[in-house]
């Protein structure tokens, strides 16, 4: 730690510390359903405080790892013990775990890299895009199996990167660790085989490693992957290998398949649309440009074996790439500072990299402050009325505590009932249904007119937007617009 903040970076590793820090407050909830039901969902059941029945079909298919949940379980157990657990605090302290290891991981990569390049500028421009493009932080709070392997693996890559450039000395101690690292990363995101054919070709016929170098990489990464399957029969009670069992379902059986596919280059058309035009477009020609220009780099290699291997596969998503972030953004880099030396101060350049850089700084404040899904704002409103009393929740047509046809049970208090009424018009008598000792709430993706009520009365205690918005109807769109509104029904 010491190197990272005697570096003339310190500042931007700072500010880059401070952003990954507020994005882990404020990104709550999840970036796909995979990162809350396949591991928070799991960490649950195992606290015994749901049921198996209501978990996703990767838990009877045997085909999610377990150590992800095995973290957030050791993590909760504790604040269970002395009467503090609190899902919201749990999951926020797996974010700010993530975000503290994503900047560690990438403050070592980026000391080790910054020779690489030839000027200042670029030197500056590569610290200032591993952190602040605008989709960094957001990525690397996440606590999913993407960007979970992925820091893993950038820990092992700084580790292997370091060996590499001091070939003379003692490895055994950084070896080990990184084949550790290397065995963890695959297991929790079995895709990233993809990027370890390029390491092992990188390692074997162009750096031309020592038998005795890779063999010792290879038998600690043996090691983790044991270490990992004692972790699954923690969760799964019988002896199970997980990545075997996601690849019999997923591609044998063509379950993944089953969820769409897209041509081999959808991933071209998944980037550029959800990067954000036109700067996700720019940023995919730097990338091209750096690896023209560092065409044997290991970073290199990683890319384009992960890639490609991920464009054979039918069906795509944009955040199966992910673990390859860093590796993608060093090139960019690259690209850039070549881009700069040939053509060096011309005005029209100029004037599109602030247009880019103004376009990525709103894109960066926007994720950094804003919600990663927004039904965790009223699991939290609710959670906290739930431990003051009993309570029932009313939901027309639909439950926010039902995603994807998963009940959401993590963020559900024990004191919460929740009932779902088919039609505006049952709710007078599904209200006078409810015991006495239960306080009676309302939720609605939609305002609703008070008279449906009949003879009872209702209080809006929470709404998705704030109360001074909400004063302003013109032509009645809140009717038609979906606003989560809690009502407190008496």
């Amino acid at each position: 730690m010491t190197p990272i903040l005697n570096t003339p970076y310190r500042k931007w590793f700072l500010w880059a510390l401070a952003i990954l820090v507020i994005t882990s407050f404020f990104s709550v909830g999840y970036h796909n359903h995979d990162e809350h039901f396949q591991i928070l969902e799991f960490c649950n059941y195992k606290m015994g405080l749901s049921s198996a029945n209501d978990l996703p079909w990767e838990f009877p298919s045997r085909i999610r790892p377990a150590v992800q949940p095995f973290i957030a379980y050791c993590f909760a157990q504790p604040l269970n013990t002395i009467g503090l657990y609190d899902p919201f605090v749990l999951a926020f302290l797996l974010r700010l775990m993530m975000a503290v290891l994503s900047w560690w991981a990438m403050c070592r990569l980026i000391l080790m890299l910054l020779p690489d390049f030839n000027t200042q500028r670029g030197k500056n421009l590569f610290v200032l895009c591993s952190f602040f493009i605008w989709f960094v932080p957001y990525v690397s709070v996440r606590f999913s199996a993407e960007n979970f392997a992925a820091v893993l693996f950038c820990f092992a890559l700084s580790l292997l990167l370091q060996i590499d450039k001091n070939t003379s000395g003692r490895h055994i101690g950084k070896l080990l660790l990184a084949g550790i690292l290397l065995g963890f990363a695959w297991f929790s995101r079995v895709q990233l085989g993809f990027a370890y054919i390029g390491l092992l070709a990188w390692i074997l016929f162009i750096r031309k490693w020592p038998f005795r170098t890779w063999f010792l990489l290879g038998l600690s990464t043996a090691v983790a992957i044991g270490l990992n399957v004692v972790i699954d029969y923690w969760l799964y009670a019988e002896w199970v290998f997980t990545p075997y069992n996601y690849f019999d379902v997923n591609i044998l059986h063509d379950k993944a398949a089953s969820f769409g596919e897209t041509p081999f280059w959808g991933y071209f058309n998944l980037f550029i649309m959800n990067g954000v035009p036109p700067l996700s477009i720019v940023l995919l020609l730097l990338y091209f440009r750096g690896t023209w220009k560092q065409p044997l780099h290991l970073f290199s290699i990683l890319c384009i074996t992960f890639f490609l291997g991920h464009f054979l596969i039918g069906h795509k998503e944009m955040r199966f790439l992910y673990p390859l972030m860093f590796p993608f953004i060093y090139l960019v880099a690259v690209g850039i500072e070549s881009l700069i030396e040939k053509v060096p101060g011309k005005k029209v350049y100029n004037i599109g990299f602030k247009i880019l850089v103004f376009m990525n700084i709103g894109l960066l404040l926007y994720k950094a402050f804003t919600p990663a899904q927004e039904t965790v704002s009223y699991y939290k409103f609710m959670y906290k009325k739930a431990k003051e009393n009993k309570v029932t929740l009313l939901c027309i047509g639909e439950s926010p505590y039902t995603q994807v046809t998963l009940p959401v049970n993590f963020y559900k208090h024990k004191n919460l009932e929740i009932q779902v009424v088919d039609a505006p018009e049952n709710l007078p008598a599904a209200i006078d249904n409810i015991q006495n000792d239960r306080q009676t709430y309302l939720y609605n993706p939609r305002m609703i007119d008070m008279s449906i009520l009949g003879d009872h009365s209702a209080e809006r205690v929470y709404s998705s937007l704030p109360d001074w918005l909400l004063k302003f109807n013109f032509n009645n769109w809140q009717e038609r617009t979906r606003i989560g509104t809690i009502y407190k029904v008496d």
